[in-house]
C-alpha cells in the first residue's frame, strides 16, 4: 500500500511540474429575430476559465460563469459551472485545433429557480501570438442537456447536433 501511495504521489507532483497554468475569458452574444413573432431572441455569455495544461495535448479545466436570455416576457440570468477536458487535435506553428469536451451545471435566476445539467463537445481553434497569449473560438456542437421543468419553454431532455455557426464563442487565453 505505501508503495502505490508513493507512485501516486511521484506522478502526482511530475504532472504539476509540468504543468502550465492558463486563464481564459470567453464572451459570446447571439440575436434571432423571427418574422411571425415580435419578439427577438437575445443570448449572451461572460464566462472565466481557469485550465491547466497537464501535457502538450491535453489540459484540463473549470469555466464559471453567467448567461442570460431574453425572449419576450422571459428575462433570465444563468450561473454556469463546468469543467471540461481539451485535447489538442492537429498543431501547426502557432495554429492548433482542439475538441473540448464537458459536463456542466446551471441554476436560473427566473422566478421558479430552474436548473440544468449537460454534456457537451466543442470544436475549437487557438492561434498563439507568444508563448504566454493565445486567441481561441469555439462552436457550440454536440449538445445534451436534462432541465427541470419549468412548464413554459423549457423541454426536459434536449439534445442538439448543431453544425451551423449558430452559436461562437471567443476568448483570450494567457498562461502562465
Amino acid at each position: 500500500m505505501k508503495k502505490l501511495l508513493f507512485v501516486i504521489a511521484a506522478l502526482a507532483s511530475c504532472m504539476s511540474i509540468s504543468a502550465k497554468i492558463w486563464v481564459e475569458g470567453d464572451v459570446y452574444y447571439w440575436s434571432q429575430s423571427q418574422y411571425y413573432v415580435d419578439d427577438n431572441t437575445v443570448q449572451w455569455g461572460l464566462v472565466p476559465t481557469v485550465g491547466m495544461s497537464l501535457n502538450d495535448k491535453l489540459s484540463v479545466g473549470l469555466a464559471v460563469g453567467l448567461e442570460g436570455y431574453k425572449c419576450g416576457a422571459r428575462d433570465y440570468t444563468d450561473i454556469k459551472i463546468n469543467p471540461f477536458a481539451r485535447y489538442t487535435l492537429i498543431e501547426s506553428g502557432d495554429f492548433s485545433l482542439f475538441a473540448q469536451g464537458g459536463v456542466g451545471y446551471s441554476h436560473s435566476t427566473d422566478s421558479d429557480g430552474s436548473w440544468s445539467l449537460w454534456l457537451n463537445v466543442l470544436p475549437g481553434i487557438k492561434y498563439s501570438f507568444n508563448e504566454n497569449f493565445a486567441v481561441v473560438a469555439k462552436m457550440s456542437c454536440l449538445y445534451f442537456s436534462h432541465d427541470s421543468n419549468d412548464g413554459v419553454l423549457t423541454p426536459k431532455n434536449n439534445f442538439d447536433l448543431d453544425l451551423d455557426t449558430s452559436l461562437f464563442s471567443f476568448g483570450l487565453i494567457y498562461e502562465f
